[in-house]
């Protein structure tokens, strides 16, 4: 199969924030893009999110050739690279917050998605960003989120509708740098031709419905103007939140 992909990302400091604590990276040779977010409320989120994006590039580089077979079809050595990856960055905070007092208890969500030339995507997540998959004209999330909301959903402990009388629902139950290590979740999808994948932090998809975002990718013209326009709308939705958008298009032959 051959696997064609274009990724385009960006970052906003919304309208109510004076810093950023997103960060992002794109690694278009390995077809890999990450997104992390600062967590909101602690020291240096930035600096943390920073390094998340530092240490995936340093580890691609210099050692996904030594660590991946080139055969392609051993997807789940690039899944487990993935993985290592993010609890090294992980490893490489927690250390960071030991006693230094103005970076203590920094930490970030992250994101990871890679596509692989056999035909498979790979996600990896910890937090509450998210990545969704556009296919067929539907959206889907296909990551799970880390969140007191989203524990008590995946419980049946509450409902949708309840979740505008919900409190402290920015509640994270996981991040990178709050131990020594993390549980990475990931997973491996089978692609179709034309399927479309967002990344974003929660800058964006707190403010903005899954079919609204939709309709936004529906009604943008290229994937730059896409992203470019997600971010007005969460903007226009409010701004409260940094928001950082990666949209990674598919084609298969």
């Amino acid at each position: 199969m051959d696997v064609k992909c274009e990724i385009v990302a960006n970052t906003n400091v919304g309208r109510q924030r004076f810093r950023n604590e997103d960060n992002f990276i794109v690694l278009e040779k390995f077809s890999l893009a990450i997104v992390a977010d600062g967590m909101g409320g602690h020291v240096d989120g930035d600096v943390a999110s920073r390094i998340v994006t530092e240490t995936l590039n340093e580890r691609y580089e210099n050692l996904y050739g030594e660590k991946v077979s080139d055969n392609e079809e051993k997807v789940e050595n690039q899944e487990r690279f993935l993985a290592e990856s993010i609890e090294q960055a992980n490893f490489k905070i927690f250390e960071k917050n030991q006693g230094v007092f103005s970076l203590e208890s920094m930490g970030t969500t992250v994101v990871g998605l890679q596509i692989t030339h056999c035909g498979h995507s790979i996600t990896a997540c910890v937090g509450d960003s998210r990545i969704y998959r556009i296919r067929n004209d539907e959206i889907e999330q296909i990551t799970e989120d880390h969140s007191l909301v989203g524990e008590l959903l995946r419980h049946n402990i509450i409902h949708e509708k309840d979740l505008m009388f919900l409190q402290n629902k920015n509640i994270i139950t996981r991040a990178l740098g709050m131990g020594q290590n993390v549980t990475v979740d990931t997973k491996v999808h089978k692609l179709e031709h034309d399927d479309l994948f967002l990344l974003c932090t929660d800058g964006l998809s707190d403010l903005v419905e899954n079919d609204a975002i939709l309709k936004v990718v529906l009604e943008s013209e290229g994937l730059q103007q896409t992203v470019d326009n997600l971010i007005d709308a969460a903007n226009e939705a409010g701004g409260s939140d940094n928001i950082t958008v990666a949209l990674v298009k598919v084609q298969c032959e």
